[in-house]
This record gives C-alpha cells, structure tokens and sequence, in this order.
C-alpha cells in the first residue's frame, strides 16, 4: 500500500522530487561548514624534528642532570638542617636550595 503510493507520487511529480532532493544536499552542505563545523577538533600537524632519537636523548641528558642536582642539594638540606642553631647565612642557602628544588620538580610535571 505504502510502496504503490511512494510508486505513484514518484511518477506523478518526478521534477518536484528531484528538486527537493537537490535543495536537501544544498541544505547539507552549508550546515556541514556552518552549524555543524567545530573548528576546534581540526589540528594542523606540525612538523616535527628530523631526529627524535637525539630528543629523546636530550630529555635523558636534561633529567639526569636535574638528578644529580636534587641530590646534591638535597644533602646540602640535610647537613644544614641537621645543625642545632642556624646563622643567617644557613638561612639563605637552605632558602635558595628549596627554591631550586621546587623549579627543579616544576620542570618534572
């Protein structure tokens, strides 16, 4: 029933039909590039290095040294803070060493 009458309205207004389904690509496509386009999930790629072998072994390089930094203030901290009275000297240096400290573990994140 549903089949003849699509059968018969499509033979009868064959023009119609073929209009409005232009018209609806139409409509398509200026809501695709208009109501429907998030321009934020569109990323150009960037070109990368040539080499990320020497990158990745420059971020080694970078945290190992960082290490060894953390070490070594670390026991400059403890030797001054094992000290019963601290002058204002030990002040400052155990001040600086905490700040270097904390950009060091800024760096980390």
């Amino acid at each position: 029933m549903i089949r003849n009458m699509v059968k018969r309205l499509s033979e009868t207004f064959p023009k119609f039909l073929f209009g409005c389904m232009i018209f609806l690509m139409a409509l398509s496509l200026v809501l695709s590039f208009t109501v429907f386009h998030h321009p934020d999930k569109v990323k150009i790629t960037t070109v990368k290095k040539a080499n990320p072998v020497e990158e990745g072994f420059d971020q080694i390089m970078q945290a190992t040294g960082n290490i060894r930094e953390t070490l070594h203030l670390k026991k400059m901290v403890d030797s001054i803070s094992a000290k019963k009275q601290l002058t204002g000297a030990d002040s400052a240096l155990l001040d600086s060493a905490l700040d270097r400290l904390s950009k060091i573990h800024q760096t980390f994140q």
